[in-house]
């Protein structure tokens, strides 16, 4: 069953402190600017690794011959599970299939059709919460681009034979495999939170930047922002049953189970 859990009302990213005997006040101004919060999430949208996903009705961007940038924040202990995934939605692996998934050993990876992989040097199934950020810098010619894995704003690329290539045109979802045995064949087991997606090559520095504050929804480039922050904390939420595009495209997704 598909449980929704409310994420942090806003993003905090400084408090103040409580500095008893110090009279100077620019020095505990410092210490207010400087102490920052990570906004990584205690709640989100939590999948049971069964049969729950997120589905959309668009492809809300071109995973082809353009740029592009797919960011979320994950919280699991599993391996060989899909995240975010543009597919027609058959139970078998499609040509022009592009998921962004945990491999076995719980590294972010994306793959395009045949073996075409981006893939990171980090694992994030700890449990814990991380941010991942997989982009696609195209070259403007060709199949050629240059490929990056981000994970919590550090640059994880480990290889990659990732070109621009068959697109099978197929519409988003969250969560679901791709039902390839050695890819992503498990439906995603954990929580996940802001999901991000844009038609440009986010670079590291804006990656870094904003992957702890709550977007408008207006930035350039974003089409598609999924905050998965709808019903009621530890709940779960029976009668909620889509989840709101925070940009101007409208491209709500339903839940499934």
């Amino acid at each position: 069953m598909m449980l929704l859990t409310v994420l942090k009302a806003t993003y905090v990213k400084y408090r103040s402190l409580a500095i008893p005997q110090f009279r100077s006040l620019s020095f505990v101004c410092v210490l207010m600017l400087n102490v920052l919060i990570s906004a990584a999430q205690s709640n989100g949208l939590h999948f049971d690794g069964t049969n729950d996903f997120v589905n959309f009705s668009t492809s809300i961007t071109n995973l082809n011959k353009a740029d592009f940038t797919i960011e979320a924040w994950v919280k699991t202990t599993a391996t060989s599970c899909g995240i975010v995934n543009c597919s027609n939605g058959n139970t078998s692996w499609e040509t022009g299939e592009k998921v962004f998934f945990l491999n076995s050993q719980g590294r972010p990876t994306f793959v395009g059709w045949g073996n075409d992989f981006i893939n990171s040097s980090t694992a994030v199934n700890d449990g814990n919460w991380h941010h991942i950020a997989v982009v696609w810098d195209y070259s403007g010619s060709g199949t050629t681009g240059t490929p990056y894995i981000y994970v919590d704003g550090v640059n994880t690329t480990a290889s990659s034979n990732y070109v621009a290539n068959n697109d099978n045109l197929g519409t988003f979802k969250l969560g679901m495999p791709n039902y390839w045995g050695s890819e992503a064949p498990n439906f995603f087991s954990g929580s996940l939170d802001d999901v991000r997606i844009w038609n440009v090559a986010r670079t590291q520095t804006e990656i870094q930047n904003n992957k702890d504050a709550e977007l408008v929804g207006n930035e350039a480039g974003l089409v598609g922002y999924f905050k998965l922050n709808e019903g009621v904390a530890n709940s779960t939420n029976t009668s909620t049953t889509t989840t709101a595009d925070a940009t101007s495209f409208g491209n709500s997704g339903t839940l499934t189970n």
